[in-house]
């Protein structure tokens, strides 16, 4: 119901521990990596996470979480909440394209351009008329 309201996508976390544990990062998947930062330009990036700048394997990072579980689970551990938490962010990594901060600024200036350019041609139209 949520999905449906909201169009929020809903996980479970015992069906995302599931996965992880029987994921084969050499088999084709939906999903893929994400990508990484490319012309960053005259943006300066120092303050960046080293989580924000850097490029991530999801598929592989998803496999490494999946065998630590399995591991924990086979020496009679609970499984970890830091574990469950990168398990998490990584299926969330898995399944909406990663943009940096970088990106989403560029993305932010070149609406907001394109809206003031949009709203400059709107007003010289009104003054022809």
């Amino acid at each position: 119901m949520i999905k449906d309201k909201y169009g929020l996508d809903v996980f479970i976390m015992e069906d995302l521990v599931n996965e992880a544990m029987t994921f084969n990062p050499d088999e084709e998947h939906l999903n893929s990596p994400a990508q990484p930062l490319e012309d960053i330009g005259a943006y300066d990036y120092d303050g960046l996470s080293e989580d924000e700048a850097l490029s991530h394997n999801v598929n592989e990072e998803f496999a490494a979480i999946g065998k630590e579980i399995k591991d924990q689970l086979l020496n009679g551990e609970e499984i970890s909440d830091q574990l469950y938490v990168r398990l998490f962010i990584c299926k969330l990594r898995c399944t909406y394209a990663y943009k940096c901060p970088i990106t989403k600024r560029r993305e932010v200036e070149m609406k907001a351009h394109r809206f003031v350019e949009i709203n400059k041609r709107i007003g010289e139209i009104e003054l022809e008329k």
